[in-house]
């Protein structure tokens, strides 16, 4: 969101009078928060829609959102409750997930997420055996409850944005941060089509395993919590941050995730927009799901 956004918004109303209306006259908008409709939409095109009695936990996950980057609900018989919101915008896995992919990757924000993800699967996805998994997890400190905070004494994005997003202790575990200036560049870009990679481009896609494993320790860390307090087996993932470091598609809007109770995630049964299932997959490798424009997933433990 930037300042032309705000002043479009208000903007608005005006301007769709002139269009719409036979007066001109000003037409009313009503605003509703980001998260909310993240949460509404996914839940109301998920399969789980019409559990009428169970509930089903939905979790957005965002870069940011207006006033939070975190927000958890509970639906049943209808209608969606709001259980949590984080209220912090650098507490967000999206944004960890952007800065890192953008700065390690040398691609832009918004055009680095998705890439990246892609370059994890050729990673190391051992959380044992991937040496930049055990120090960079320390990015995010969990808390109870399922909190998730940004560890500030780490990342250093939320003091100098892109062109100065590490301190000294983040450079130590993952090299100099590719800056804004040097994006696209061909040296910079990080590239996974050769069919024996060199050995930095090997180190790169460990690095990008490791932040793939760091975000989906926070993101299995909330759900755990969210199972526990509603006991549901039933989770709608959403929000740019759920639907694009989760499951590999960058066409998918919405996810219907079922997880056992645990919060591990096991299998996952690929359907097409049909409702047709396509595929299982097995999710013990931490490999990328392809999923088919307008299909979703649903994830069992």
């Amino acid at each position: 969101m930037n300042a032309r956004c705000v002043v479009e918004a208000y903007k608005a109303p005006r301007r769709l009078g002139r269009r719409l209306s036979a007066t001109g006259r000003r037409m009313p908008v009503i605003s509703l928060r980001h998260h909310d409709n993240h949460a509404w939409f996914s839940w109301g095109v998920s399969p789980f829609a019409k559990c009428d009695h169970d509930p089903v936990m939905v979790l957005v996950i965002d870069g940011a959102g207006d006033d939070s980057a975190i927000s958890t609900y509970v639906a049943r018989s209808g209608s969606l409750r709001l259980l949590y919101r984080n209220d912090g915008l650098w507490d967000s896995l999206g944004m960890m997930y952007g800065i890192m992919s953008s700065s390690q990757g040398g691609w832009p924000l918004l055009s680095s997420e998705g890439r990246y993800m892609g370059a994890a699967a050729w990673g190391d996805p051992n959380r044992l055996t991937n040496r930049y998994y055990g120090p960079f997890r320390d990015v995010f400190v969990l808390e109870s409850e399922g909190r998730v905070f940004l560890n500030r004494a780490l990342a250093n994005w939320h003091r100098g944005g892109c062109s100065s997003p590490y301190t000294k202790r983040l450079v130590q575990m993952m090299g100099e941060p590719i800056l804004p200036k040097g994006m696209w560049h061909p040296d910079a870009v990080l590239r996974v089509e050769d069919i024996e990679h060199a050995p930095i481009t090997i180190d790169r896609v460990d690095k990008a395993a490791a932040v793939q494993l760091v975000f989906e320790d926070a993101l299995f860390h909330i759900v755990q919590h969210l199972i526990r307090a509603t006991r549901s087996t039933r989770l709608v993932l959403t929000g740019d941050a759920g639907s694009t470091e989760l499951v590999h598609s960058s066409s998918l809007t919405s996810q219907a995730i079922r997880v056992g109770r645990d919060g591990q995630a096991t299998t996952a049964v690929v359907y097409d927009s049909s409702g047709s299932e396509v595929r299982t997959y097995d999710l013990r490798g931490t490999r990328p799901i392809p999923v088919p424009s307008g299909g979703f997933a649903i994830i069992t433990g």
